[in-house]
């Protein structure tokens, strides 16, 4: 099935400089002037004054990525598009930030929202306000056609002294040192294409991601010259680590995120969540894990 064109609301523009300076002003008093735009409902009256969303995504595969026409396509900016179209917001304006750089870029105003499939943690929900979660999907790693070293978790790696990717900033960086393998053993990359070059080179023995996205990497690249083990939940630290991602708003911003969390309920009441993600080569297998998570939930998880 061909991907439905989000594209046609999703387009690269700058916003006025006098909105611009009036959020940027707000954001920046939030903390010292009550209901200066530092509260919700005024960033929610905002965007649908604005008619756009700045949206922070990092360029993976099956999330948030641009096509070959440029445009801002994926499975979250699907399911986002939207949710931010019931909401009067009918523009996503497509920011590409590095992953390990998104984060920030909300903290001081650069996007408005996070649309890049990241997983919640703990650490992450210290800085800024989930979404319930959208999917839910375990790791996997990609390793060399045969797999000649055998690896099939974290544990394998650390006790090989094999040397595995991840992209920086990401929860499987987590993932692998809360497994115990020494930071001289992972290789961060900036994008998941750094991965594939990294693990073709031999410069890494595997890289690991979420299952969504290495299926996502094999079908961009019409059969990478790698394979990928069988899904797994990561041991962190001994605890078994749920992979689940949703959307990222600025901590204050609640009004926004509980109108976004009521429309994602309303798609998943309707049957219509599947139907938008399909395409992105997401099934049930990651929407019903999802549905029983909450954001809490995963926030709270003791690492």
């Amino acid at each position: 099935m061909a991907a439905p064109r989000w594209g046609a609301n999703v387009t690269a523009r700058v916003l006025p400089r006098r909105t611009v300076l009036a959020w940027g002003l707000c954001a920046a008093a939030a903390m010292l002037l009550p209901g200066c735009g530092g509260s919700e409902p005024d960033t929610l009256a905002g965007l649908r004054e604005a008619g756009r969303v700045r949206v922070g995504f990092a360029d993976e595969p099956p999330y948030a990525y641009l096509d070959a026409e440029g445009r801002l396509v994926g499975s979250e900016v699907a399911v986002a598009s939207t949710i931010f179209g019931r909401l009067g917001i009918a523009e996503l304006v497509p920011v590409k930030v590095a992953f390990d750089d998104l984060i920030p870029a909300l903290e001081d105003g650069r996007v408005d929202a996070i649309v890049a499939g990241m997983f919640i943690t703990p650490d992450r929900c210290a800085r800024v306000a989930f979404s319930e979660p959208t999917y839910a999907a375990p790791a996997v790693l990609a390793v060399p056609a045969g797999n000649p070293r055998g690896f099939t978790r974290y544990r394998d790696l650390r006790e090989a002294g094999g040397v595995v990717g991840v992209l920086a900033g990401s929860v499987e960086a987590q993932h692998a040192r809360g497994a115990g393998i020494p930071d001289d053993h992972i290789v961060e990359a900036a994008e998941p294409v750094d991965l594939v070059a990294l693990l073709s080179t031999g410069a890494v023995d595997a890289f690991a991601l979420s299952s969504l996205s290495v299926r996502s990497l094999q079908a961009a690249s019409g059969g990478a010259p790698f394979e990928v083990t069988d899904p797994f939940i990561p041991l962190v630290d001994g605890r078994p680590a749920v992979g689940a991602g949703g959307f990222a708003f600025r901590r204050g911003d609640d009004g926004l995120r509980t109108a976004v969390n009521a429309e994602l309920a309303r798609l998943r009441q309707e049957g219509s969540l599947e139907a938008l993600v399909e395409p992105y080569g997401l099934r049930a297998r990651e929407l019903v894990p999802a549905a029983s998570l909450t954001a809490d939930e995963l926030c709270a998880v003791t690492r």
